[in-house]
């Protein structure tokens, strides 16, 4: 198997986590006609090198993490993390009512981003420390400005940081009451 085809399973494997094409493309900037171009079983388009280092770079991969092989069976797919679920369930739930807006998984932007959530979320810590909530509110940040429109969130990414790690608490169990009813 050569490094294209690898690049592509590997991919497969990440869209999938992902929750498809629309909700990849998304976490690494790029149209779901793209994503969906790089992962056709059919007439598949190759991921060259810059490419595969751009994705990992936007994902917090390793360095040539997508040009080894990543699975162990046929569609090998680790289990979701209850409590990081939960976590960013109550964590993008907060931030959006502090934002006045409202958060619903029904909504595909608002899934999208959730999903983007939980993958920050579940590349730390099982119990973040200080500095790993101010680098998530950094990136709740960023997201937050490219959903209200600021036209270069790399500006205003870290401008209320930690604004936003401060509003962050340590989630709630799976099981507890999040509304103290």
């Amino acid at each position: 198997m050569d490094v294209s085809e690898v690049r592509a399973r590997n991919l497969r494997l990440l869209v999938q986590r992902a929750g498809g094409p629309t909700a990849f493309g998304l976490l690494v900037g790029r149209d779901q006609v793209q994503v969906s171009q790089w992962t056709s079983e059919k007439t598949q388009k190759v991921v060259g090198t810059r490419l595969a280092r751009d994705i990992e770079r936007q994902l917090e991969l390793e360095r040539g993490w997508l040009d080894r092989p990543q699975w162990t069976g046929a569609d090998a797919r680790p289990a979701l993390d209850p409590r990081m679920l939960v976590d960013a369930y109550v964590i993008m739930d907060d931030a959006e009512r502090d934002a006045g807006r409202r958060f619903s998984l029904r909504n595909v932007d608002d899934a999208a981003r959730f999903v983007l959530l939980y993958t920050w979320r579940s590349h730390m810590r099982r119990d973040p420390s200080p500095a790993e909530w101010i680098e998530l509110g950094r990136k709740m940040s960023a997201m937050a400005g490219a959903l209200d429109g600021r036209s270069d969130t790399r500006e205003t990414a870290g401008h209320d940081a930690s604004a936003v790690a401060g509003t962050l608490r340590t989630p709630p169990q799976i099981g507890t009451d999040t509304d103290g009813k």
